[in-house]
């Protein structure tokens, strides 16, 4: 089952979880993988107010939403036995600054203190709410850089030395979701073959 929603408009979220609900019951889990990159990377001084606004007004201000809103409705729903959690998938760039996207940075960066506020609210609701944090990962938006991070991994980027995948980023979603972490409260998972561990 498909549906389409836009994140950007905070006013849909609601029919959103409730869409959900009607046709599947209770939502248990949120997993927030929706996300813009720049328009086009360059000089951190050539950023344009067009290209900033897109990436916060999706990457941010639409998951913050969209999780106050699953946050909301679990706050009314009874406990039961079943898991419940929010998986945010924010990136690298939350933690490591790329200056050539640096709107993309700002925003996850901002997603990634939103997740671990509401890790923090929702754990009285026995809701888990975790940040995975991708490296680099073959996939459409990664496809125009794959020569140019070829090259840098082959040269000591990561510690293993070919992109992720997303199947990769799935079984660490997987895990959190089911219930895998039950005593960790706003824990980033990294999914990046060492790409930030510290090396000097």
């Amino acid at each position: 089952m498909a549906l389409t929603s836009n994140l950007a408009d905070i006013a849909q979220h609601d029919a959103l979880l409730q869409a959900v609900e009607d046709s599947l019951g209770s939502v248990t889990c949120l997993v927030n993988n929706a996300g813009v990159s720049v328009m086009s990377r360059g000089d951190l001084l050539d950023v344009t107010p067009e290209s900033y606004d897109r990436c916060l007004t999706v990457n941010t201000r639409g998951t913050f939403f969209l999780m106050q809103a699953f946050g909301r409705r679990a706050a009314k729903a009874p406990r039961g036995t079943v898991n419940r959690s929010i998986i945010t998938i924010t990136s690298s760039n939350a933690v490591a600054a790329s200056p050539q996207r640096g709107e993309y940075c700002v925003s996850k960066a901002g997603l990634s203190m939103a997740t671990t506020l509401f890790s923090l609210r929702l754990a009285e609701l026995d809701i888990g709410v975790f940040e995975v944090q991708p490296g680099l990962i073959e996939t459409e938006m990664t496809a125009p850089s794959k020569a140019r991070y070829d090259a840098l991994m082959e040269n000591g980027l990561t510690a293993i030395k070919r992109w992720g995948t997303a199947k990769e980023v799935a079984v660490a979603v997987r895990t959190l979701a089911t219930g895998g972490l039950p005593f960790s409260v706003g824990q980033a998972i990294r999914v990046d073959g060492g790409l930030l561990v510290s090396k000097y």
